[in-house]
């Protein structure tokens, strides 16, 4: 009898081994504002001696912080989850065949790098109840603007070939990067434009202006009339430890005649310094109450931390 229980215990621990669980994130890492989505999938293969009851994906911060559940598909196919409306979940459990759990994002956030866990369910002889375990921990990155323009300059072109300009998917991808990389201004006055103040930190003039362009806007054309309402905008953006908010002003022959970038008009605002050698763009100094100063267009983080500011006709 004793070598038989023995054999028993052997069988029962070789089934626990072979019913390995996989959970595989793509991408591993999320570029924040750029990755289009994310997909976390727990995959376990068909075992003939021990059967699936539930799947379970948890999530946190990392292995030392609590875990709260995500998902969970049990054998008769009902899924739970707690994961919001932009979120998929799916799969299936099955008795011949693999059994999966996917959970999918559109547009990660920060939010969802961390630490996963996939916890599975299995029965096995005699009813008793087993638990295998596996974790993925799925990194987060911030791309640098070369790779924010080439992204969206794709989709863009994508999606417009596709579906047209005014596509729901679109305007999806569109809001999504705006909220990501930029923060609209709240006017108090009346204006027929929106100005979107960057997130992103010490971009060339020219790099600017091509953001602006891909948002369907240009750098900033502060007009007198709206220079005050704009700048107390500014103030109260939580931009944080900035020095310079680069808009739309160029002297790029250098001699001191100020226009807009875009349309070569005269400059209607008061610069305060006469032109300089090298420094043929514009900026609001945050650290001067907001006066418009000439700066650097290639560089102009060289007078300190700079931003830059979009405006967009509606």
């Amino acid at each position: 009898m004793f070598p038989s229980g023995l054999v028993v215990i052997l069988v029962l621990t070789f089934s626990v081994t072979e019913s390995k669980v996989d959970l595989l994130a793509t991408p591993e890492t999320i570029a924040v504002g750029l990755s289009s989505k994310l997909t976390l999938t727990c995959n376990v293969p068909v075992n003939p001696t021990m059967h699936v009851s539930a799947i379970h994906i948890y999530h946190s911060a990392g292995p030392e912080h609590n875990m709260s559940q995500l998902a969970r598909i049990d054998l008769a196919g009902r899924i739970v989850s707690s994961l919001p409306n932009m979120t998929s979940v799916s799969g299936h459990v099955l008795v011949n065949e693999d059994s999966n759990l996917t959970v999918e994002w559109v547009f990660p956030t920060s939010a969802q790098a961390g630490y996963y866990v996939c916890n599975v369910s299995l029965s096995g002889a005699h009813a008793h109840i087993y638990h295998e375990t596996q974790n993925h921990t799925v990194g987060k990155t911030k791309p640098d603007f070369v790779n924010i323009i080439q992204e969206l300059r794709k989709l863009r072109s994508f999606v417009e070939s596709k579906f047209g300009n005014q596509s729901e998917k679109w305007t999806q991808t569109y809001e999504t990067f705006k909220s990501t990389h930029f923060i609209k201004l709240n006017l108090t006055g009346s204006s027929t434009s929106d100005y979107l103040l960057s997130k992103e930190p010490n971009s060339t003039a020219m790099q600017s202006d091509v953001m602006c362009h891909l948002l369907g806007g240009y750098l900033a054309e502060v007009s007198p009339r709206e220079e005050q309402d704009i700048t107390q905008a500014l103030r109260t953006s939580g931009n944080g430890r900035v020095d310079l908010i680069l808009i739309g002003g160029s002297d790029v022959d250098g001699t001191g005649n100020w226009m807009y970038m875009r349309n070569e008009l005269p400059l209607k605002l008061n610069v305060s310094l006469p032109a300089a050698p090298g420094q043929d763009c514009l900026a609001f100094d945050t650290k001067a109450s907001f006066r418009v100063v000439q700066t650097s267009c290639s560089n102009p983080s060289s007078s300190g931390t700079s931003l830059f500011l979009c405006q967009i006709d509606t």
